[in-house]
């Protein structure tokens, strides 16, 4: 279950949306979404979530879902978008994971 959904002002000026899904103090996972998808992507199963105590955090890419375009960035940006909203969210350990156009992300 959708327990937030955050608009992040990121220090270069850009908004960064994020949806964390229950529990939210779990294990952090930050997600990568798949090319055309959003923040709203998450495993569908909440019970699962409990379960094995993860916090799932999915995340606007630039240009994706509510996040502002950033025409001039490349992939390797990308690490630096994730640590604010982690910081944000006072994350001191997290892993990312993505699928599909995310997953290069994920590599970055």
């Amino acid at each position: 279950m959708l327990s937030g959904v955050s608009d992040l002002r990121l220090s270069d000026g850009r908004t960064l949306t994020f949806a964390q899904y229950r529990p939210t103090n779990g294990v952090a996972v930050v997600h990568s979404n798949g090319s055309g998808g959003s923040r709203l992507e998450w495993p569908g199963d909440e019970a699962m979530l409990h379960r094995i105590g993860v916090r799932f955090i999915s995340v606007d890419r630039p240009g994706h879902g509510h996040s502002d375009p950033d025409p001039d960035r490349t992939l390797q940006d990308w690490p630096s978008d994730i640590a604010e909203p982690a910081d944000h969210l006072r994350l001191d350990r997290f892993y990312v994971e993505g699928w599909s156009g995310g997953g290069a992300y994920r590599l970055s």
